[in-house]
């Protein structure tokens, strides 16, 4: 959104246009993922991680799948908290921003089993 009316940036190839990625709901049920989780994170976070870095940071092995939601919250700030200093050490004040959520949808899956069953 910070490129919405930048105009000047604009001139310089920074888009406005959001990058969209569509993933059909029928594929979180395939077997192929074995631990759902969505990230929805800032470039705060997504550039300094690569991102099966974050994946096994945040994301828990299937071994402790049947993790607490308050486990799983604390994890991800921890995460953040590991993060925010990491950027703080490469970049000082000029650090960049960090938001980040972390959707666990293994109780989707379980929902749309039981619904395609």
């Amino acid at each position: 959104t910070r490129s919405l009316g930048d105009f000047y940036a604009h001139h310089h190839g920074v888009s406005s246009e959001p990058e969209v990625l569509e993933l059909p709901l029928s594929s979180l049920t395939d077997g192929e993922m074995a631990m759902p989780h969505l990230l929805l994170a800032s470039d705060g976070i997504t550039d300094l991680w690569e991102y099966d870095d974050i994946a096994d940071a945040v994301v828990p092995p299937i071994e402790e799948a049947n993790l607490s939601r308050l486990t799983l919250e604390t994890e991800f700030h921890m995460f953040c908290e590991t993060t925010r200093r990491k950027s703080a050490e490469y970049f000082g004040e000029r650090a960049d921003n960090l938001t980040g959520i972390l959707i666990d949808l293994n109780g989707l899956v379980r929902q749309l089993k039981k619904q395609t069953s």
